[in-house]
């Protein structure tokens, strides 16, 4: 039962080696599949809109392309998984293995776009942090990192085992420190307050 919903829960994938009869059974067994990637983009949005709150001063371009990359993410997510939970719903009770393909490539593709933008969306956030120095200089340099090997990841799929191993654990977890910490004054705010 436990394996049936992580079956359920990942898109069809070309390269994951689940038997689609297995994976279409899956999705019967569970109707209501992958919300995960709807919280994902938008809490990815509200990152990098808080980040471009606090560099928007010394970097505006920079940030706003990042935030209009990591819109395109959050809509590319959002339209993945309520394709995911409408249409599998059509194609898992006719058990279309053929259909079910497809939908994997095509979702592939979708996804691949979708962190080739948030790729673009991190490189420039990191690029940005390392210029204003607003962040930690070793959260910049992880999600500058973050970006750079998301970015060509549709053309080296290798590359993906690398930007979801280590990378994004270790620069979100800890972007989210900086976060939630207060930012310290800059040098223009100290003086005002004298």
């Amino acid at each position: 039962m436990r394996w049936s919903f992580l079956v359920a829960t990942s898109p069809p994938d070309l390269d994951s080696g689940i038997d689609p009869g297995k994976q279409l059974a899956a999705y019967q067994a569970h109707p209501i599949v992958r919300p995960f990637g709807i919280l994902e983009g938008i809490l990815s949005l509200i990152v990098i809109m808080s980040l471009a709150e606090r560099m928007q001063a010394k970097t505006p371009i920079l940030m706003r392309f990042a935030v209009i990359a990591a819109s395109i993410f959050t809509a590319l997510s959002v339209t993945i998984s309520i394709a995911l939970i409408s249409s599998i719903s059509s194609i898992a009770p006719v058990n279309d293995i053929s259909a079910n393909r497809a939908f994997g490539a095509m979702l592939t593709g979708l996804v691949t776009a979708g962190y080739h933008a948030w790729g673009w969306a991190l490189l420039l956030t990191g690029y940005a942090a390392l210029r204003t120095g607003l962040l930690p200089k070793i959260p910049s340099y992880l999600i500058l990192a973050y970006g750079i090997v998301a970015i060509p990841q549709f053309a080296v799929s290798q590359l993906q085992y690398l930007r979801g191993g280590l990378l994004f654990p270790l620069s979100m977890i800890w972007l989210g420190i900086v976060l939630l910490r207060k930012p310290k004054p800059s040098a223009i705010e100290r003086e005002g307050s004298k």
